[in-house]
Order: C-alpha cells, then structure tokens, then sequence
C-alpha cells in the first residue's frame, strides 16, 4: 500500500516520504509502544557520575572461593573498591565424600579447577548439583585465581582500610598476620572486622548482604578510626534484633 495506519493511530505516512530503513524503525517503535531515549548534548552532569569508594575493602574466607567472594561480588557490584582472598594453605572443596574434598594450589585459575571437575558427565552432574562449578564460574567471571592471604605483599594489604573475615579463626588469622608483618613507616590502621558465617552458598548470600550494609555504614565515616568502634558495635545490636551474628571488631596497624 502506498500508505500506512501504524500502532491504531489516526496518522498516515506515505511510504515515499520516508526510506526504508525510518519505516522500519517507525513501524518497530510504535508497534511496540517503546520511545527512543535522547540523550542531553554535552558531558554528563556531576550527579549523574558514580562517586569512587574513599575505602579500599578486603574480604576473607578460607578458600577465597565461596564466602569471600559472595562479598567481594556484592561490593564490587555496589561501586566500592575491593579484593578477596582465603587464609587457608589450600583450597579445599567439597568432593564426592567428606574424606575425598577436591584441593587445589592458590593461584589455580577458577577455569582451571572448573575443567577438573567437570570431566566427566557423573562429575559435572555432581559438582553442578553441589553447587562447586558455579562458585567456580563466579569466580572466573570476577578475577583470574584465589589469592592467599599471608602470602600478599604487605604494599597491597596496606591498600585496605577495612577487612572483613567470615569466621572467627579468619579473622584470628588476619590479625596474626598483621602483627608479625614488618611495621611500615605509615604505620596505617587496618579495621579487622568478623562477621561469623557458615561456610555455604545459601549463609554467604546472605551475610554478603550484611557485609555489604556494613561496609556502606562505614563508607559513610567522616574519620573513620574514630567512629568505627561505636558503629560496629551499634551494627551487631541492629542485626541481633533479627538475626543471630556475631561481629567482632580490632584496629590493626601496618
């Protein structure tokens, strides 16, 4: 037809007017009920740029592979500067028996171990039900291979204002670090947090949410060496009142 009633409307458009291509357009856009969105000329306003986080984070498990990197994705996702690592000597995942756990080195790539265990179909059946090649896929998508703890250079760790551990004797861990370190000349504090968690899938989705709470309370801080005590402290009686967690708290210097 030499013209067109588009979308139920009463306007006609003659198809010589327009080219190919603009009918299409034309006809997709309103079909569809969707607009094009205009974009202002010139640099986009100030508000409209994504503030970079003042802190720099680190968050730790044992194997760098499950809770700390459930933690390390919410924090990177919400704009905040972070890095996970796991303190323990390996990286120990659940086998096909609690006396059978799958290990590997730290700085395997998470591709790496993906490709083990997935071998075979039975084993790709299994790890995929367990729910290990999708903390390995995860954690291929968000860095190259888990990273040990004691084994970072201390310039790095200094990087970090806060560090979140996932367990108790993570975060004894940490600290011990710390102390035997040789003493830099900044002689920087370093917030050492715990948040006690259970090492599963299902617990570190949910403790990343309250990681990821904490760590915007604490993004928030005009001195942060001063009012992180009391914030802690005020954190743990909040979540107490609807979940059961314990968060301890120590000031470390590097």
């Amino acid at each position: 037809p030499s013209s067109w009633k588009i979308g139920g409307g009463s306007d006609l458009l003659s198809t010589r007017q327009l080219s190919l291509r603009n009918l299409i357009r034309y006809c997709y856009i309103n079909m569809v009920g969707l607009h094009r969105p205009s974009t202002p000329p010139g640099m986009p306003p100030p508000s409209a740029r994504r503030r970079s986080s003042k802190l720099s984070f680190g968050t730790v498990c044992s194997s760098n592979i499950n809770r700390s990197m459930e933690a390390h994705v919410r924090l990177q996702n919400a704009g905040m500067r972070v890095e996970s690592y796991g303190t323990g000597t390996q990286v120990r995942l659940p086998g096909k028996s609690a006396m059978e756990p799958r290990i590997f080195k730290f700085g395997t790539p998470y591709a790496d171990m993906y490709k083990s265990l997935s071998e075979t179909p039975e084993d790709v059946a299994f790890f995929m039900h367990n729910g290990v090649l999708q903390l390995c896929k995860r954690g291929a998508s968000v860095k190259v291979a888990p990273k040990r703890w004691q084994d970072t250079p201390t310039s790095e760790v200094q990087n970090h204002e806060v560090v979140i551990a996932f367990e108790e004797r993570i975060y004894d861990a940490v600290i011990e670090d710390l102390q035997c370190r040789e003493p830099t000349e900044e002689f920087k504090a370093i917030h050492v947090i715990c948040l006690d968690t259970k090492d599963n899938p299902h617990e570190a989705q949910l403790q990343g949410t309250v990681a990821l709470e904490l760590c915007w309370l604490l993004e928030q801080t005009e001195d942060l060496d001063l009012e992180a005590p009391e914030l802690v402290e005020q954190f743990q009686e909040q979540q107490m009142t609807h979940t059961q967690i314990k968060v301890l708290h120590q000031i470390c210097y590097l």
